[in-house]
């Protein structure tokens, strides 16, 4: 099974979550269990002790521009995860791509699977080295999904 998140992947991630997370004014953090953890990151109001949860994110870099696809995969095991941390901690649970062409878009996750038609679909990568690298994703299509600069939830 290949290796999907490298060090230079995670590197990635922490930049366009920082990127989110100071135009939002939040406090960002790694996910208790950190690269074992369902989800990302987790936004807080403030770096003090005890601060209340604002968000949760799940962050995906992508190797292509933004306007190669019209949909973008988020696995439904993850949105699955971000939906249960949004719930226990009660605030959004955002998914965020940043994609090769430097466009980042985010998506409240109940948003992105309703856009995705609340259905998932089994669908296959081809740009691995792996035939049985399949996944249950939810199709988002990129219209549907914020910029950075739209960022009134």
């Amino acid at each position: 099974m290949p290796k999907r998140v490298t060090d230079e992947h995670r590197k990635k991630q922490d930049a366009i979550a920082k990127k989110y997370a100071a135009a939002r004014g939040l406090h960002l953090e790694l996910a208790p269990g950190g690269t074992f953890s369902p989800v990302d990151f987790v936004l807080r109001e403030s770096a003090s002790y005890g601060a209340r949860p604002a968000e949760v994110l799940e962050v995906k870099c992508r190797n292509y521009t933004s306007t190669a696809f019209q949909t973008i995969w988020l696995e439904e095991r993850k949105a699955a995860n971000l939906r249960r941390w949004a719930h226990v901690f009660d605030c959004p649970g955002i998914f965020l791509v940043e994609w090769s062409d430097g466009v980042l878009r985010w998506i409240d996750v109940d948003d992105a699977v309703a856009a995705a038609g609340g259905q998932p679909v089994v669908r296959r990568r081809t740009d691995r080295d792996d035939a049985a690298d399949t996944d249950l994703v939810y199709e988002v299509p990129i219209s549907s999904m914020r910029g950075l600069t739209a960022l009134t939830m």
